[in-house]
């Protein structure tokens, strides 16, 4: 007799069954904050919509609203991301070595890079009036 491993479990992963309603991929956060920055950078945060957010991600506005209620607590999440990213950049800059110059040199440096690597991120730190608004 023959017994054989219920489907999934023949390569050692087994597969978990996700609830009638559920998406059949788990939501990347990332991925949401991703598309929210990239939209509220090239429009403004008033002119997008949590349902805009949702379907360039290929979610549904509930399962976006289960991660962040407010279009405010999405856009902290993508503030407070770029803001960690910028922590970590300056850090990078070893701004304890160095003559004033020297410092001034290598934040400019890294910061040009960064922020031109990502101009999503550029575009939100020069609209940054919109946050304060939203943070009020």
């Amino acid at each position: 007799m023959v017994v054989r491993a219920p489907r999934g479990e023949a390569s050692g992963r087994s597969r978990k069954r996700r609830g009638p309603g559920r998406p059949s991929e788990p939501i990347e956060v990332r991925a949401i904050v991703d598309a929210a920055r990239g939209e509220i950078a090239r429009r403004g945060y008033d002119a997008v919509s949590l349902r805009e957010v949702a379907d360039k991600v290929g979610v549904s506005k509930a399962a976006l609203y289960y991660h962040f209620p407010t279009k405010a607590e999405l856009y902290d999440a993508v503030l407070e991301e770029d803001a960690a990213a910028m922590v970590e950049l300056v850090s990078a800059a070893r701004l304890d070595e160095g003559s004033f110059a020297e410092r001034l040199d290598r934040l400019g440096a890294l910061t040009c890079d960064y922020l031109g690597d990502r101009p999503a991120v550029a575009r939100l730190f020069r609209g940054g009036h919109e946050a304060i608004e939203v943070i009020k």
